[in-house]
């Protein structure tokens, strides 16, 4: 091999090696720009879950049949942490078909530890939970404030109720869990 063609795969070599090593700090460039997006929407969760302030959604995502009174447990005192801080309630409790009704209420970790939550649903007696709020975690004595709004289509009185799971399988009632009764004409 003589000199010039040395000199050119030296030179292939090289821009090569440069091609690998910016290809290289651009993907951990973006790694990194991830790791950090990631960090700041968990610190932005902390601090929306420190504020306890509500949180509202229109989220139809879990809707089913089959999420009736008789299949949701109410609880003992002892065995689990999350009661009502606040009743449910809503803005109105006589509508017309097709209005919309919004369902608020508060609820708070009793327990010592912290409780991870995998569903946090509304329900009523026409079989159906209208929403989910997904994986929230609440801190030893912290409240958390939830609503969500839904229509009925359907006439008659309907009973409303909050439910939580830990396990995506098995919902609760909170402790002393309440439910509001709306009549649909």
């Amino acid at each position: 091999m003589n000199k010039s063609g040395l000199i050119k795969t030296i030179v292939l070599i090289l821009f090569f090696s440069l091609g690998l090593l910016i290809s290289f700090l651009f993907q951990r460039k973006k790694a990194d720009d991830k790791e950090s997006e990631q960090i700041g929407q968990v610190e932005q969760v902390e601090q929306a879950e420190q504020k306890s302030e509500a949180v509202v959604w229109e989220e139809q995502e879990l809707n089913a049949s089959g999420f009736g009174a008789e299949q949701t447990s109410s609880i003992p005192a002892g065995k689990f942490t999350i009661v009502e801080a606040q009743k449910i309630s809503a803005d109105k409790t006589n509508v017309q078909t097709g209005e919309d009704v919004r369902f608020w209420l508060t609820i708070k970790n009793d327990g010592a530890k912290v409780k991870t939550l995998t569903h946090l649903c509304f329900n009523h007696s026409g079989g159906t939970t209208f929403g989910c709020l997904l994986d929230h975690t609440l801190a030893s004595g912290q409240e958390f404030s939830i609503s969500n709004t839904t229509r009925f289509y359907s006439p008659g009185v309907y009973s409303v109720w909050f439910t939580w799971s830990q396990d995506k399988t098995n919902f609760y009632k909170p402790v002393n869990g309440s439910s509001v009764k709306v009549v649909v004409e």
